[in-house]
């Protein structure tokens, strides 16, 4: 299990990129965990997959971009939000986002974006 408190703390105190790399890094586990557990979800259909994978992609593909937009990003991660909403998950899929979904909102608010 992930310490995310660790990393909250860490980006409170200093940010600079030996203190930024492991979130990100952290960021990239979860979303391949959620990517992982979306697959392997017997109650989602094919369709719904295949769109929160491609959303989840698109949130990483912009944390780990050189100029991240916090805004953008909010945005993005509300209409993720909507979409987990929509289906039909299993508890797995529901914590594997949730844990996605805090280091996203992490890094929003830790300015890291």
């Amino acid at each position: 299990m992930i310490d995310y408190t660790y990393f909250q703390k860490q980006l409170e105190q200093d940010y600079t990129q030996q203190t930024v790399e492991p979130v990100v890094n952290c960021i990239k586990v979860a979303s391949s965990q959620l990517t992982e557990e979306l697959r392997s979800c017997k109650h989602c259909s094919p369709y719904d997959i295949k769109r929160l994978q491609h959303a989840v992609k698109a949130i990483e593909r912009e944390v780990l971009s050189h100029k991240p937009n916090s805004r953008v990003l909010f945005h993005m991660l509300k209409r993720v939000q909507n979409m987990v909403d929509s289906i039909k998950k299993t508890p797995e899929v529901l914590m594997a986002y949730i844990r996605w979904q805090s280091l996203v909102e992490m890094s929003i608010k830790s300015s890291l974006v």
